[in-house]
């Protein structure tokens, strides 16, 4: 380790903050064991990860790359898009050959498709983390090229014909939530019912206004109960406190939630969207949870995460289309509100089975091709199946 190369990690995720938050915890992990890191996301997310707490500091140098991700049937946009991933693959190249790192790691997004094929190229060692049930498609193009692909869940959808190997590793998810599942439940009994909606960027509004079109249906006994924190569009605040307010209804509004861990560990109920991070974080915690996939999620990769969660029996799957009949929401709602007790038990056991050390599954299994034989790779990797 003694040649300063072996010391360099470059770590690529964009697009969402599903894909940069494992990236971030990951980054992290590396730092502690005295690594630099190449941080490399798109123009989108820069500004996010910039802003990160206590993360960009002299062993982590945050890089943004040009590029616009495709489109479905857009030819025009998929053509730029095209044109601009060769200038980032250029990019790459000349950024590669001065700061060349002994390994890459991608976590999806566009930007990583011509960064960590600039690497394979340059014979610099690529692996890949795949956080939904399905592949995403610059996981498949990135497939091939990886020595390792490592996923979320334990199992892995079927992407048409192909049959992927994987090793499950769980996801990276903020320390403060980590140390959530360590806590347990409280009695409910005679108490305030707190439910935590989130909604993420996509498809909000269905989110805030169908939800709350449904709970003020409820009958009055079980209204007075509740205590909702809503995170909601700030285009949508007004309109959605009105209809909280007329209904009576105990309803706090969140544009943006800082403090996630604080909501989560409030909640005895979660409603909330189908991404990677937002169910790795509701299975570490613990808590039952209502899941509403994104209709038009890439692959629809949304749905299966949540059937996966929903299968483990910590949570329900509810439709956007099913969201359209009130009547049938509310008495499903209720139903699950009245016997949250018995639910949060299954959660409770559930999460003793999740992976907590990820981010420190993926450094070992990386980091052990830099240096260690091939015998100690395999056996590495057999540690963390």
């Amino acid at each position: 380790m003694s040649n300063k190369k072996f010391k360099n990690v470059l770590i690529s995720a964009g697009g969402t903050a599903g894909h940069v938050f494992p990236a971030i915890e990951v980054a992290k992990e590396f730092c502690s064991r005295g690594y630099f890191i190449f941080f490399v996301t798109d123009r989108r997310m820069y500004d996010f990860v910039k802003k990160q707490p206590n993360f960009i500091n002299k062993n982590i140098k945050l890089f943004c790359y040009r590029g616009k991700g495709f489109q479905r049937k857009n030819i025009l946009q998929n053509c730029l898009s095209f044109v601009s991933l060769l200038s980032g693959l250029f990019q790459s190249f000349a950024y590669l050959i001065f700061n060349r790192p002994a390994i890459a790691i991608g976590f999806g997004g566009y930007i990583t498709v011509p960064v960590l094929f600039a690497c394979y190229i340059l014979k610099i060692k690529v692996f890949i983390h795949e956080g939904n049930a399905i592949l995403g498609k610059a996981n498949k193009l990135l497939y091939r090229i990886s020595k390792k692909l490592m996923t979320h869940f334990v199992k892995l959808e079927e992407n048409g014909d192909k049959n992927f190997n994987y090793i499950c590793v769980g996801m990276p998810v903020r320390k403060e939530i980590v140390d959530l599942n360590k806590f347990n439940y409280t009695k409910i009994k005679n108490k305030t019912i707190n439910i935590l909606i989130t909604g993420g960027s996509l498809g909000a509004e269905i989110m805030a206004f169908k939800i709350a079109n449904t709970i003020i249906r409820f009958s009055p006994e079980l209204k007075i109960k509740l205590s909702i924190v809503q995170q909601v569009r700030r285009e949508n605040f007004s309109e959605l406190k009105k209809i909280y307010d007329k209904n009576n209804i105990n309803a706090e509004l969140e544009i943006f939630i800082k403090n996630m861990a604080k909501y989560l560990k409030w909640a005895d109920l979660i409603i909330c969207r189908c991404g990677a991070g937002t169910l790795a974080e509701n299975l570490i915690v613990g808590k039952p949870a209502v899941m509403i996939p994104l209709a038009n999620s890439a692959d629809n990769h949304q749905l299966y995460n949540a059937k996966l969660a929903e299968d483990r029996g910590v949570g329900w799957v509810i439709t956007e289309e099913e969201l359209e009949n009130f009547t049938e929401i509310k008495n499903k709602l209720e139903h699950i509100i009245r016997n949250i007790e018995k639910f949060q038990k299954t959660s409770e056991i559930k999460k003793q089975k999740v992976i907590l050390d990820s981010a420190s599954r993926i450094a070992d299994i990386t980091s052990s091709y830099i240096t260690l034989t091939k015998e100690s790779r395999e056996r590495n990797d057999t540690v963390h199946s």
